[in-house]
């Protein structure tokens, strides 16, 4: 174990530690030194460390300590013991992992860093991970995996990356990078916990690439997500009490077959889902949550119920195939509170969207009556519990020309020796009319029992997709 003491705006740089180091932040060191704005005061570049622990063990009176590591490995950090309230910590293109817990510390900054495995973030007033295209030199990453003995830096980048990240008060965790033009991908993995207590003052997470973003806890602050792939998003016991907004969030398109989105025991009545895609997702789980009051606005949904199956109510996202005897009662009420949701901001062709799809899932419940469920069939099938105005209007020429062809076939007006009667074609017309009378076309006596019997079912089953045609019709008119 090894001190080490840091000269105020001296660098210090190209020293390999293979042992641990304390770095002392002291008062001694900053006497008589005068503060030089826009310069970090202690700095340290090109070293590699075993492990670093920071400690600073009494109050320095100067105006703003910052301490930055530039093109640095560190295999373990721990920082814990901060007295002074105006130290800040930095990490530029540095390979790092450990542990950073102080509410002292004025604030921390990762820029284009790599984890060798996991960050914890604990208590932090402010916490910025950017990753900026413009500074990025992947050079000195290569040479920083060199110094470190690893060959081959593409699966050392795509490796797995975990931020832990609990109690922030502000946070925000940004990029400019195009990740569909890199030729590796990043595999982050962010995790953020908040304490009721806390008063958060704003987590923003804008044109991100994570592998996984987990969210827990009440955030006082408002919560922003935007421009974001997220392959896998992780929502529980969430309980927010100012807004919280995703906006353009997709999977990404390299990891689109195992994308998720789990939301379990949660409270989203603050929460606004814009340009969500939720029909990119393979599987999305909402699980004892209550979101009837939750905003979707221009949001992309699954457009048939075949593509809704992917809405589960599971407790577990990652078992699927364990689900409770009240499933298909849960895929119902979820449907209904989305659909409640989306009629609450005007959008009235989603929500009539899944309605239907909400009647698919009724149907399915085994303690819905038998009729009840016949109800349900015959009205998605005519015309898709009111959506369709298409099938109903060809179940209506259908079934209408079939029973008319039978008719006259039961009266001998069709397919005998006679010459073609043109004015049969005007004659379905009245056929057609629900008022016509029975002897509309011939004389009481001539008719059968069958004309009578395909008269009387012509005008009940062209009766009924004529209702089922108006009735989907007037879907925009309903409300």
């Amino acid at each position: 174990m090894k001190n080490l003491y840091l000269t105020p705006y001296t660098e210090h740089k190209n020293v390999n530690y293979n042992d641990e180091v304390i770095i002392c932040i002291r008062k001694t060191d900053f006497d008589n030194v005068k503060f030089r704005d826009g310069t970090i005061p202690l700095s340290i570049s090109n070293c590699n460390f075993k492990k670093v622990t920071i400690e600073n063990t009494e109050e320095i009176s100067f105006k703003d300590i910052s301490l930055a590591f530039f093109d640095c490995t560190i295999k373990e950090i721990e920082v814990t013991n901060i007295k002074s309230s105006n130290i800040s910590l930095g990490f530029y293109g540095t390979i790092l992992s450990g542990k950073i817990q102080n509410s002292l510390l004025k604030g921390i900054e990762l820029n284009n860093c790599l984890l060798a495995d996991s960050i914890f973030l604990i208590g932090l007033q402010k916490i910025r991970v950017p990753f900026t295209k413009e500074n990025l030199d992947k050079r000195k990453w290569i040479h920083l995996f060199q110094e470190i003995g690893i060959r081959n830096y593409r699966q050392y980048i795509t490796n797995k990356q975990s931020y832990y990240i609990y109690d922030p008060q502000s946070l925000e965790f940004t990029s400019n990078f195009n990740d569909e033009k890199l030729d590796y991908v990043f595999d982050i993995n962010l995790s953020i916990q908040y304490k009721q207590s806390n008063e958060d003052v704003l987590t923003k997470i804008n044109n991100a690439y994570l592998r996984s973003l987990s969210i827990k806890g009440s955030p006082n602050g408002k919560v922003s997500v935007e421009n974001t792939q997220i392959s896998r998003l992780y929502i529980s016991e969430f309980f927010p009490n100012e807004e919280v907004n995703f906006y353009n969030i997709t999977p990404s398109t390299r990891q689109i077959e195992e994308s998720k989105i789990e939301i379990h025991k949660c409270n989203l009545d603050n929460v606004w889902f814009d340009n969500f895609y939720f029909n990119r997702y393979s599987i999305i789980s909402f699980y004892r949550t209550k979101f009837s009051k939750t905003v979707f606005t221009a949001c992309n949904f699954p457009d048939k119920y075949s593509k809704f199956t992917k809405v589960k109510p599971i407790e577990n996202i990652h078992y699927p195939d364990n689900i409770n005897e009240n499933y298909f009662k849960d895929q119902y009420e979820i449907f209904i509170q989305m659909k409640k949701s989306l009629e609450s901001t005007g959008n009235y062709y989603e929500a009539q969207k899944l309605q239907s799809i909400a009647h698919e899932a009724l149907k399915r419940i085994k303690t819905i009556p038998f009729w009840d469920r016949v109800i349900l069939t015959v009205n998605g099938l005519s015309n898709n519990h009111g959506l369709s105005i298409k099938r109903p209007l060809l179940l209506f020429l259908g079934f209408s020309i079939l029973f008319y062809v039978f008719y006259l076939q039961s009266l001998g007006r069709i397919f005998n020796s006679n010459e073609i009667d043109y004015t049969l074609i005007g004659d379905y017309f009245s056929f057609i009319d629900l008022t016509h009378r029975t002897d509309f076309l011939v004389e009481k006596s001539q008719f059968t029992a069958w004309s009578l019997f395909f008269d009387f079912s012509g005008k009940l089953l062209t009766g009924f997709f004529a209702y089922q045609f108006i009735a989907a019709f007037r879907k925009y008119g309903k409300n």
